[in-house]
């Protein structure tokens, strides 16, 4: 904003309006974003997507005549999915006792979908998938740092149309309008 909102104000006709919405600090979406950071942070403490793709090469031995009898006698493989199920009771605990476990039941979607296609023979797609997703949720985690950071309680919406009003060389409007969706706050209509 700081860059951008003298440029909206410098393109702007002569006698024109500016008006925004901005997400309310308190609104469902940022309380919502909130909730996905704490779950995105879990994920990452507890390795869910690190020990499934460990497991990737296991779940492709399924695939191969005696890849069973193999599995059953290999320690590290035992090793491996003791880890990945800890983690798994982990997440599916974790998915009971939030009140927005979305994301987490995803994840845990996606994971599954991933062992089918290495079950089937192809652990290739199966990591590529896997990296795939992790770099989604890496993404995923800015916009929701951004959406977050952003968000504005009441002072902030005020300051931010002061800043806005100096920018026009004017007084700030009187009024701040909250507005609400399904009678919930949602965001702050600023105008200038």
């Amino acid at each position: 904003l700081t860059k951008s909102l003298p440029e909206v104000v410098r393109v702007l006709k002569p006698g024109g309006r500016i008006a925004l919405v901005v997400h309310h600090a308190d609104s469902l979406p940022v309380y919502v974003s909130r909730q996905e950071l704490r779950h995105l942070d879990f994920l990452v403490r507890n390795r869910y997507l690190d020990l499934a793709a460990e497991m990737v090469p296991l779940m492709a031995k399924l695939a191969e005549p005696t890849g069973r009898e193999f599995l059953a006698q290999d320690a590290s493989a035992n090793a491996a999915r003791s880890r990945f199920d800890a983690a798994h009771q982990e997440v599916a605990a974790r998915i009971k006792s939030e009140p927005i476990p979305d994301l987490l039941t995803d994840v845990q979607i996606f994971v599954q979908e991933c062992f089918k296609f290495a079950a089937a023979g192809d652990a290739t797609s199966a990591r590529e998938r896997l990296s795939g997703y992790h770099a989604f949720l890496l993404d995923f985690r800015l916009r929701l740092e951004d959406l977050v950071r952003s968000a504005l309680d009441e002072a902030g919406a005020l300051a931010f149309q002061e800043r806005l009003a100096r920018l026009r060389g004017r007084g700030a409007e009187k009024q701040l309008t909250p507005l609400n969706v399904n009678r919930q706050v949602f965001g702050w209509a600023i105008r200038g």
